[in-house]
């Protein structure tokens, strides 16, 4: 409201990474989190839906994913954070690419990326901190979902494209029953918004290591699963 000052809470930092530092961030990420970072950017998810998503969770035909449910603290799995969250996400031609590929890594009932937010997860986000020389406090795994609404602003996202997408409030309610096609064929365009932005060798690019793929020449294939550990 106005004339209202919110104030961070005590050594959290208001700084935001830029499309750019995130994807240095991702690029520093340990071998079998790259992916998990390209879809966090490419999606908006959060990191505790991420953690839940299975095979089940991933439609590849149509090009979407089911946000149904969370994980926190020590893996527990719980709904997720609002009754807007719990959505269908539109992939882009990268995400679904990548999600594919870790479907193909993981059983079924099987958690894509094993590990907790608190263990492998963070572990992970630690590393790729000290990395690329962004040891900001308060930076983690958001970064990237903040980063994602930079990047469908960037690609001319509907807003209420962009708030289904992200699970938020009442454009989420609006978005489900209009528009699917049209929205998804704009989600698209954050692949193209992204490899214009994108410097030389970032994830998702020609010159990075894991975007090249196996030696079949097959693009985008993850590193193996992350260690199950936390």
């Amino acid at each position: 409201a106005r004339g209202v000052v919110h104030v961070a809470p005590a050594g959290v930092s208001r700084r935001r990474l830029s499309i750019e530092e995130c994807e240095r961030l991702i690029a520093c990420l340990p071998r079998g989190w790259h992916d998990a970072g390209e879809v966090i950017l490419l999606t908006g998810l959060r990191i505790g839906e991420l953690l839940a998503l299975t095979p089940d969770s991933i439609d590849t035909g149509s090009r979407v994913l089911h946000v149904t449910a969370t994980r926190g603290h020590g893996s527990r799995v719980g709904s997720p954070k609002t009754a807007s969250s719990r959505r269908v996400v539109h992939l882009t031609p990268r995400a679904c690419q990548l999600l594919e590929a870790r479907c193909t890594l993981t059983r079924p009932g099987e958690f894509l990326w094993p590990g907790s937010v608190t263990g492998a997860a963070a572990d992970a986000m630690r590393h790729a901190k000290k990395e690329a020389g962004l040891q900001i406090r308060g930076v983690g795994w958001h970064a990237l979902r903040h980063a994602a609404t930079m990047l469908m602003d960037r690609a001319g996202l509907p807003l209420r494209a962009s708030a289904q997408q992200l699970g938020h409030g009442a454009h989420t309610a609006m978005t489900m029953g209009y528009g699917w096609a049209a929205e998804g064929a704009d989600v698209a365009r954050l692949d193209e918004v992204r490899t214009r932005h994108a410097a030389p060798g970032a994830p998702g690019t020609v010159g990075h290591a894991e975007s090249r793929g196996p030696a079949s020449g097959a693009p985008g294939a993850p590193g193996p699963p992350p260690p199950a550990t936390g």
